[in-house]
This record gives structure tokens, C-alpha cells and sequence, in this order.
């Protein structure tokens, strides 16, 4: 039957790489109309590349039926390598260098606040307590200059920055990027998935814009997301090492819990432990790293970590994306809405997201990583949608988190179904 040749099938997924290198290409090309000089500057490099990509996507595909079946599969991944170097490697050492050479507009706040808290630290002062010192925050606005909305962990990765400030490589973001394609790389090469599927997995979280443009910005979303990943792949086979790397992930920055609660909540089959005893087990280590920072100077690192994040800070967040919460803000309480007010809407809102989480776990009480990957996905689009603050970059944890779901769940059915049903399914995985 057609449906099963291998060549029919090599060639579909080649045609699918096409199809999303070219839309990587469109929206690359969108980019170059930001108001941002790095992501307008990586537009204008990436997408005559990703553009080129496609071309050759094409033509693998129209190789497909007179080549080996392994042949295209190396032809595919060597040209996700290329495109990696191209879009994201090459990209990131252009904005690096060009910042030490012209100054700090080609790195994003993100990056300048990362190592300003490392300085404040090596120097024993509370980053989440004292404006940052750093002249190039001063042009992003007062709010930028006075929070540090991640949590500790973040400092260590600007560290290289605040004890070789003259070194031009030592900028957090590469720091970043040496640590998520470490975790990239190994999250890769340990999912049992097939070849097609690592891959593709690989295009998503590295090649694609949903990895490649977080890389060169800021870097920081790419590295919680390649934990996330990591994690996800480690649970199932080990548990500990899955829950202390998303413990990593929840000492970086808040968009790792909502995947770290949900983990916690949904045991693996035989545990019937209950869910504040798993809490306190798995989720008590972070916790307790997080304390020192509380105690510090707790109302300090509520309003840096909770309130100026939710948009409830003394000062307004620079995140501006339109969103449901924030239409509701403006329309029905008023443009200048007073802080007990917004903390009051806000507070609901979160409820409400809460609650379709909570529908999520219910309905999908079976545990592994990819209902707990679709779980989070489904929690995250509804804060995303109903929030009062958001960033565009933020529905990049969504987006992979529901690619990861589908993928690991093909993981599952191979890993349980009888040696003919296995092979079968195995050769059908290699269409996608």
C-alpha cells in the first residue's frame, strides 16, 4: 500500500520541514518591522536562511524516492544543523559582539537585569531589595531599573558578566545558550521516540523561531523551556532526577511552575501517596532554597517576584500585549485603577485559571509526561489569555508544551504496544 512505502513517508516529513521552514521565514521576516533592535536585527539575518531552508527541504523530499531511507534522514538532520548555526548560533555572536563594540541596545532588558543582580550579589547587596546599578537600565525606564522578577538561581547565569565585565563572551545570554543546548541535547538523546521525532523535537526547541529567537534575544525562556524538556523526558523512567530538574527550573523563573505543580499533582501508576505528601517530598527542596531570599527581605521579593510580574507592581510592567484581563482592566474598572482593585480582579482571574487547571487534571488523571505536558499547556493558554500583564515570547511555553504532549504520547503507545504493534506504529511515527 502507498500509505505505507518509506519513501511516501520520508518524503510527507521532508515536505513538512518545508512547510515550517517557510513559515519561519514569513514570520522572521515580520520581525524586521520591531521596534527591538535585536529581534529586528535577527529578522533581517534569518529569513532569506530559513527561506533557503525550505528550498531544501523540497529538495530532499523530491530525493526521497531514489535515495535510502537513511540517506534523507541525514540529509534532514544536516540541514537542521546548518540552519541552526545559521539562525541561531551565528545570530547570537553578531548581537554579543555587537553589543561590546556599540553598546547595550543589542541586548534586551532581560539580559542587563540578569547581570546586574549577579553584581548586587557578589557584592553582598539584595537584588530584590535595592534598584539596580547598571547606567544601560537607566534608558529602559524606572520600572526596568528597580525589579528583579526571577527567581535566585537566575543571578548565577550573569555571573561571568559581573567578574569579566570586559570580555565580550561572558554576556548571560551565551551563558544560556551553552546551558539549553546542553539540555536540549541530552532531553534529545534520552526521549525514547523515534529518529523522525527527535528530530523534530529538535527543530522545535532549537531551529524553529520558538527556539532560535529566544536564544539570541534574552536566552533565559529558552533555558527553562530546555529543562522543562528535560524533565518531561526523565520522569517516567526516573523520578527523582525529573523532579529535581524542574526544581532547577522552578529556582529560575515562574513559568517553570505551573509544569512543576502539575507533575507534583499527578502521580505515577502503583503511587498512592497523597498530594501534600509529594509536595512536601519533591517540592520542599525549592522551596527551601527560595526561603533565604524571602527572609531576606520578604515584602522586597513579593512585590519583585509576584506582584510586579502579575502587573501589581508600585511601578507599571513594560509588558503591554493586549489580553483579556487587561481589556478588562481598562474597560470595566477604569484606566487608573486603584492597587487593591487590581490585586482584587487579579486575584479572580487567577482563580479562574486554577479552576480550568484543575478540570485539566480531572480529566486527565492518567499519569505521564505527555498529559502533564497537555495539562500545563491547556493552564498556561488560559493565564496567558486572562492575565492583565503579558509578552508575546510567553506563548512559546504553550506551543512547545502541546508539540512535547503529542510527541511523548506516540513515545507511550510504542513503549506499551505488543513487538508487531510496536513495529508497525514505529514506521508510521516516521511520517510526522
Amino acid at each position: 500500500m502507498r500509505f505505507m512505502d518509506g519513501s511516501w513517508k520520508r518524503s510527507a516529513s521532508a515536505q513538512f520541514d518545508a512547510l515550517l521552514y517557510a513559515a519561519s521565514a514569513l514570520f522572521a521576516a515580520s520581525t524586521t518591522a520591531s521596534e527591538l533592535v535585536p529581534i529586528r536585527l535577527w529578522g533581517h539575518m534569518t529569513w532569506p536562511l530559513y527561506a533557503l531552508g525550505a528550498v531544501g527541504a523540497v529538495g530532499i523530499a523530491a530525493m526521497s524516492r531514489v535515495l535510502a531511507g537513511s540517506t534523507i534522514d541525514l540529509l534532514r538532520g544536516c540541514l537542521a544543523v546548518l540552519l541552526l548555526g545559521g539562525v541561531a548560533l551565528l545570530p547570537l555572536g553578531v548581537v554579543v559582539q555587537l553589543r561590546a563594540e556599540r553598546g547595550p541596545q543589542f541586548a534586551q532588558s532581560e539580559v542587563l537585569v540578569v547581570e546586574a543582580a549577579a553584581r548586587m550579589v557578589l557584592h553582598g547587596h539584595n537584588p530584590y531589595g535595592l534598584a539596580l546599578q547598571d547606567d544601560s537600565l537607566r534608558v529602559r525606564g524606572q520600572a526596568v531599573q528597580e525589579y528583579f522578577p526571577y527567581f535566585p538561581l537566575m543571578t548565577v547565569f550573569g555571573v561571568p558578566r559581573a567578574i569579566w565585565p570586559g570580555i565580550t563572551f561572558t554576556d548571560a545570554r551565551v551563558v544560556f545558550g551553552f546551558a539549553s543546548l546542553a539540555c536540549t541535547a541530552v532531553a534529545v538523546s534520552l526521549s525514547r521516540v523515534s529518529s523522525a521525532d527527535k528530530l523534530r523535537l529538535a527543530q522545535v526547541s532549537l531551529v524553529l523561531p520558538t527556539g532560535a529567537l529566544c536564544l539570541v534575544v534574552s536566552g533565559n525562556d529558552l533555558l527553562v523551556l530546555s529543562l522543562m524538556m528535560l524533565s518531561l523526558v526523565t520522569l517516567k523512567h526516573n523520578r527523582a532526577l525529573g523532579h529535581a530538574v524542574l526544581g532547577i527550573g522552578a529556582l529560575l523563573k515562574a513559568t517553570a511552575w505551573p509544569l512543576f505543580l502539575v507533575v507534583l499533582t499527578l502521580p505515577p501508576p502503583g503511587d498512592g501517596s497523597r498530594v501534600w505528601r509529594r509536595l512536601v517530598t519533591y517540592g520542599g527542596a525549592p522551596l527551601l532554597l527560595i526561603v533565604p531570599a524571602i527572609l531576606w527581605q520578604p515584602q522586597h521579593f513579593l512585590e519583585n517576584t509576584v506582584l510586579f510580574p502579575l502587573g501589581l507592581g508600585q511601578l507599571p510592567s513594560p509588558a503591554r500585549l493586549p489580553t483579556a484581563g487587561s481589556v478588562l482592566m481598562s474597560t470595566i474598572i477604569g484606566h487608573s485603577p486603584g492597587r487593591l482593585t487590581r490585586i482584587a480582579v487579579t486575584a479572580g482571574l487567577f482563580a479562574l485559571a486554577v479552576c480550568v487547571g484543575l478540570r485539566q487534571l480531572v480529566a486527565h488523571r492518567e499519569s505521564s509526561p505527555s498529559s502533564a505536558a497537555h495539562t500545563t499547556a491547556t493552564l498556561m493558554t488560559v493565564f496567558l489569555v486572562i492575565t492583565p500583564v503579558s509578552r508575546p515570547g510567553y506563548w512559546v511555553y504553550p506551543l512547545d508544551l502541546l508539540v512535547w504532549a503529542s510527541l511523548l504520547a506516540r513515545s507511550s503507545v510504542l513503549h506499551h504496544a505488543d513487538p508487531e504493534t510496536s513495529a508497525l506504529l514505529g514506521r508510521l511515527a516516521e511520517s510526522s
